[in-house]
């Protein structure tokens, strides 16, 4: 009878990949989100920034003018007032109205004005003890006052034209308006600019994560769907044996076994990347660990006929978990074993890369890596070679999360690979000081 295996296609994962491109809907509502958020705060920034310009160059206006007024009370004339404090060498002479009242009659004492109607400086007068206040504008006339008592008999009035101050404050709100109207569309374009790359890594993740999911179910699928072939098969024989059923029993072993190992690397892998998870980083004989790991695996690479060579160059010492590097030290070794080429020697190095730093290399003569396939060797899920691996039983995770340890002790995996070198994967560590050997007893 003939097994119904089914093995993973490629056209199944690549369509997989490419319908993954298209954008989730959630993105262009964060996008949204971001850009009205930024745009708030911008705007609340903007506009509090313009009212404090307008507001400190008006009152600039005000204080100039009362100057003017001021002076014209003491003196009886008034002399050109600097343009702004800021610039003393623009000054602008603001025509003034001097009015003295003592013993209930009115004297125009001095004027840049053609007041030759004598109702008419009643009438402002009238208008400015009207208000009760000592200061004050008078909008009609477009003019500010200064009323100063010396006693119930004598009282000076001080009158200052408006239109200077009320054309350089429209002119500065029009200033104001157009430049804020202008960074404000500016900033809405660095807002989208800003949504569109800040979001980039969401999306990124997003796809990784669909992508991850999607691969997952895929491997995952691939044995149920044999157990449940295997089921069938087996039902429709219910009065044969155990013995005669061991082929069908052996197949879903073998799948179970296969998803069992699938979702352990698939713990790992979500362990790892734990954002509270923290290794033991102690001290450790770099040199002995890696002679362990060799020995535990050289009868692997026997067997594949792949003879495993070292050259480890000891005593070296780094800070690191144990657990977990030996962890990532067994699956290069491993990958080697899978994709070296029968016959050839796989070597395993330890040496002193600098002063402060050693690096571990990791040999096999076997298919030359492409620098478009490189790019994605740490990915998950991947496979340079996806048929060979998985009938070799691999997932396309170890090199996922060797590299995930490899950057939990803050370094990272490097890849070379051509006809003349052989693939060599290599990881340096930064050297520490050997512990003493009485504490060396004690561990």
């Amino acid at each position: 009878m003939i097994s119904l295996k089914v093995k993973p296609g490629r056209t199944a994962r690549w369509f997989g990949r490419a319908r993954l491109k298209a954008k989730p809907a959630v993105l262009p509502r964060l996008k949204r989100q971001f850009i009205v958020i930024s745009l708030s705060l911008i705007t609340v920034i903007l506009a509090a920034a313009l009212s404090i310009i307008y507001y400190t160059f008006r009152n600039q206006q005000i204080s100039q003018t009362q100057l003017v007024l001021d002076e014209v009370i003491e003196n009886g004339t008034s002399s050109k007032v600097p343009l702004s404090p800021s610039n003393s060498e623009e000054e602008v002479n603001i025509p003034t109205l001097f009015v003295e009242i003592s013993g209930g009659k009115v004297y125009a004492i001095g004027s840049d004005f053609n007041v030759d109607d004598q109702s008419a400086v009643q009438t402002l007068v009238q208008a400015a003890l009207d208000q009760g206040k000592t200061e004050g504008t008078l909008s009609d006339y477009k003019l500010r006052f200064l009323l100063r008592y010396y006693n119930d008999a004598h009282v000076r009035i001080a009158f200052a034209d408006q239109t200077h101050e009320i054309s350089s404050m429209r002119t500065l709100s029009r200033n104001l308006l157009l430049g804020g109207g202008f960074m404000w569309l500016t900033f809405l374009l660095i807002s989208f600019f800003l949504a569109s790359w800040a979001l980039k890594p969401v999306e990124r993740t997003w796809q990784q994560q669909k992508q991850f999911i999607e691969d997952a179910s895929h491997e995952l699928k691939t044995p149920l769907t044999v157990m449940v072939a295997d089921l069938s098969l087996i039902r429709q024989q219910p009065d044969s044996t155990v013995a005669t059923q061991e082929h069908w029993l052996d197949s879903m072993d073998q799948s179970t076994r296969s998803m069992t190992a699938l979702i352990n690397n698939l713990l790992t892998l979500a362990r790892l990347e734990q954002p509270e998870l923290k290794l033991d980083l102690l001290p450790l004989d770099l040199s002995r660990l890696l002679t362990e790991v060799c020995l535990n695996l050289e009868a692997m690479a026997f067997e594949a006929d792949k003879p495993l060579k070292t050259d480890i160059r000891e005593p070296l010492w780094i800070r690191g978990d144990r657990t977990q590097l030996t962890t990532l030290f067994g699956t290069l070794i491993e990958n080697a074993v899978k994709y070296g080429q029968p016959g050839q020697d796989i070597l395993v190095r330890l040496f002193p890369l600098e002063e402060h730093e050693v690096q571990v290399q990791v040999r096999n003569w076997g298919q030359v890596i492409e620098p478009e396939q490189m790019k994605h060797v740490f990915d998950r899920f991947y496979r340079v070679d996806a048929a060979r691996e998985h009938e070799a039983g691999g997932f396309g995770l170890g090199l996922s999360i060797a590299q995930r340890i490899a950057g939990l002790h803050r370094t990272a995996i490097q890849v070379n690979s051509s006809q003349a070198t052989g693939t060599i994967f290599s990881v340096s560590f930064e050297r520490c000081a050997p512990l003493k050997k009485n504490l060396i007893a004690v561990l």
